[in-house]
Protein backbone atom coordinates (compact mmCIF):
# COMPACT_ATOMS: atom_id res chain seq x y z
CA UNK A 1 0.00 0.00 0.00
CA UNK A 2 2.56 1.95 0.97
CA UNK A 3 4.26 1.97 -2.64
CA UNK A 4 1.34 3.16 -4.56
CA UNK A 5 0.73 5.79 -2.20
CA UNK A 6 4.66 7.19 -2.60
CA UNK A 7 4.19 6.58 -6.33
CA UNK A 8 0.90 8.84 -6.52
CA UNK A 9 2.83 11.33 -4.33
CA UNK A 10 5.83 11.26 -7.03
CA UNK A 11 3.22 12.02 -9.84
CA UNK A 12 2.22 15.08 -8.58
CA UNK A 13 -0.42 14.47 -6.55
CA UNK A 14 -1.55 14.78 -2.95
CA UNK A 15 -3.20 11.88 -0.79
CA UNK A 16 -5.35 12.66 2.52
CA UNK A 17 -5.37 9.40 4.65
CA UNK A 18 -8.48 10.09 6.96
CA UNK A 19 -7.65 7.03 8.95
CA UNK A 20 -10.53 4.06 9.28
CA UNK A 21 -12.75 7.02 7.67
CA UNK A 22 -12.03 7.79 3.94
CA UNK A 23 -8.90 8.74 1.61
CA UNK A 24 -8.78 11.04 -1.44
CA UNK A 25 -6.57 12.06 -4.41
CA UNK A 26 -5.85 15.93 -4.64
CA UNK A 27 -4.24 17.60 -7.89
CA UNK A 28 -2.90 20.04 -6.81
CA UNK A 29 -2.87 23.18 -9.99
CA UNK A 30 -2.10 26.95 -10.40
CA UNK A 31 -5.28 28.02 -9.54
CA UNK A 32 -7.38 29.20 -6.39
CA UNK A 33 -8.26 25.84 -5.81
CA UNK A 34 -7.09 22.95 -5.63
CA UNK A 35 -9.46 19.83 -7.08
CA UNK A 36 -10.08 16.00 -5.84
CA UNK A 37 -9.39 12.80 -8.61
CA UNK A 38 -11.05 10.76 -6.00
CA UNK A 39 -12.75 10.71 -2.82
CA UNK A 40 -13.65 6.77 -0.73
CA UNK A 41 -15.26 6.45 2.25
CA UNK A 42 -14.81 3.93 4.62
CA UNK A 43 -17.43 2.15 6.82
CA UNK A 44 -15.68 -0.43 9.33
CA UNK A 45 -18.67 -2.24 10.02
CA UNK A 46 -18.18 -3.79 6.35
CA UNK A 47 -16.14 -6.53 5.29
CA UNK A 48 -13.30 -4.72 3.59
CA UNK A 49 -10.23 -3.62 5.61
CA UNK A 50 -9.33 0.01 5.73
CA UNK A 51 -5.92 -1.00 3.67
CA UNK A 52 -8.28 -2.84 1.40
CA UNK A 53 -10.39 0.44 0.25
CA UNK A 54 -7.04 2.24 0.10
CA UNK A 55 -5.89 -0.12 -2.19
CA UNK A 56 -8.44 -0.53 -4.26
CA UNK A 57 -9.12 3.70 -4.42
CA UNK A 58 -5.55 3.87 -5.74
CA UNK A 59 -6.37 0.94 -8.40
CA UNK A 60 -9.01 3.27 -9.81
CA UNK A 61 -6.84 6.63 -9.11
CA UNK A 62 -4.11 4.41 -11.92
CA UNK A 63 -7.15 3.55 -14.52
CA UNK A 64 -8.14 7.07 -14.23
CA UNK A 65 -4.30 8.15 -14.91
CA UNK A 66 -3.37 5.83 -18.08
CA UNK A 67 -6.92 7.24 -19.55
CA UNK A 68 -6.42 10.65 -18.83
CA UNK A 69 -2.62 11.19 -19.36
CA UNK A 70 -3.08 13.30 -22.66
CA UNK A 71 -5.18 15.83 -20.72
CA UNK A 72 -3.10 16.01 -17.72
CA UNK A 73 0.06 16.74 -20.08
CA UNK A 74 -2.31 19.77 -22.12
CA UNK A 75 -3.23 20.86 -18.67
CA UNK A 76 0.58 21.42 -17.74
CA UNK A 77 1.67 23.17 -21.39
CA UNK A 78 -1.45 25.41 -20.97
CA UNK A 79 -3.18 25.84 -17.79
CA UNK A 80 -5.92 27.78 -19.42
CA UNK A 81 -9.61 27.86 -17.97
CA UNK A 82 -10.64 25.20 -21.28
CA UNK A 83 -7.85 22.84 -20.45
CA UNK A 84 -8.78 23.33 -16.53
CA UNK A 85 -12.28 22.48 -17.41
CA UNK A 86 -11.61 19.70 -19.28
CA UNK A 87 -8.98 18.01 -16.53
CA UNK A 88 -12.15 18.93 -14.03
CA UNK A 89 -14.64 17.16 -16.26
CA UNK A 90 -12.55 13.62 -15.81
CA UNK A 91 -12.57 13.51 -12.23
CA UNK A 92 -13.93 10.33 -10.42
CA UNK A 93 -15.45 12.43 -7.41
CA UNK A 94 -16.77 9.97 -5.23
CA UNK A 95 -15.90 6.44 -5.63
CA UNK A 96 -17.22 4.89 -2.34
CA UNK A 97 -20.12 3.05 -4.07
CA UNK A 98 -17.99 1.63 -6.54
CA UNK A 99 -15.28 0.56 -4.67
CA UNK A 100 -17.81 -1.73 -2.34
CA UNK A 101 -19.27 -2.85 -5.63
CA UNK A 102 -16.00 -3.92 -6.60
CA UNK A 103 -15.54 -5.89 -3.55
CA UNK A 104 -18.92 -7.12 -3.55
CA UNK A 105 -18.63 -8.73 -7.14
CA UNK A 106 -14.99 -10.27 -6.01
CA UNK A 107 -16.31 -12.20 -3.54
CA UNK A 108 -19.15 -13.26 -5.31
CA UNK A 109 -16.74 -14.95 -8.18
CA UNK A 110 -15.20 -16.51 -4.86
Amino acid sequence: MIDHLDRIEKLGFDINLNWNKSIDIIYNVDKPIDFRILFCGYDSFLEPTYEDIVETSCDFFYMWYNKNLETLKDYEIDSSDYNFDKLVDTCLGDITKKVYRDFNLDNLLD
